[in-house]
């Protein structure tokens, strides 16, 4: 039956997401708002699967749910993954009389999985998690914490990983610029940087430009964002200075 499912929801247009999300809520037990998959995705029960608000799967998302798979809200999948409950005996003639079990994956809120990752049964990500690409997790993940490997190791906290990338950050943010004036013959305005505003923009501003609340937004967490752009001053006085800076000659 799930397999029919599964095999409709392939077959619809990929523009068609009100006919996705509408088989969508048929195939897991419980769907949050705005949610999105795209296409092959498969799950073997569905009943066995929650996912929260603002879910999105990309490509070739499988998932094994022999037992209770959730997902929090704001979990980004990237194309390749699975997330796999079943696990089968050790001794060949046990695994040969077809014994096995299944174990329970839990994924928090405002998790985003990198491209081929491979998430085992019996193991919980906290909140806030990144997971590289590639990885295979085995075992449980902290909360707030960026894992990658083979098994999935702890390489720093979100914390330790925007700070190493602060730096980073600028030099990227004038390459853009620089790209954009080599392309369309003019500086870029304040909204071309919405992946770079808190390089100078302050709470106020924040809060009087819906393109960079928008960005807050889809975090899921914007108090604690807005919290920590209050506690951490940016590094330019206003978007005037930072567009100076990024144009200026070395």
């Amino acid at each position: 039956y799930m397999n029919d499912l599964c095999f409709a929801f392939n077959q619809i247009k990929p523009s068609d997401r009100a006919k996705q999300s509408e088989l969508l809520k048929k195939i897991f037990r419980k769907m949050g708002k705005e949610c999105a998959v795209n296409a092959p995705f498969w799950v073997d029960y569905g009943y066995n699967t929650t996912v929260g608000d603002y879910f999105f799967a990309n490509r070739y998302c499988q998932i094994l749910d022999g037992a209770p798979v959730r997902f929090g809200n704001h979990v980004f999948i990237a194309p390749n993954c699975v997330f796999t409950t079943a696990e089968h005996a050790l001794m060949p003639d046990q695994r040969n009389m077809g014994l096995e079990i299944a174990l329970p994956i839990t994924v928090g809120n405002n998790v985003w999985f990198g491209t081929g990752v491979k998430v085992l049964g019996g193991v919980t990500i906290g909140d806030n998690c990144v997971i590289g690409a590639g990885s295979v997790v085995t075992k449980d993940c902290e909360s707030d914490s960026v894992y990658a490997g083979n098994p999935a190791k702890k390489i720093m906290t979100i914390e330790e990983y925007y700070n190493k990338r602060k730096s980073a950050q600028f030099e990227e943010a004038k390459t853009l610029a620089l790209k954009y004036y080599d392309t369309f013959g003019e500086k870029p305005s304040k909204d071309v940087f919405k992946e770079y505003f808190m390089l100078f923009t302050s709470v106020e501003d924040i809060k009087n430009s819906d393109v960079f609340m928008r960005q807050m937004e889809t975090s899921g967490n914007s108090s604690k964002a807005f919290k920590y752009v209050e506690n951490n001053p940016y590094m330019f006085e206003g978007f005037d200075a930072f567009l100076n800076a990024c144009f200026e000659k070395e």
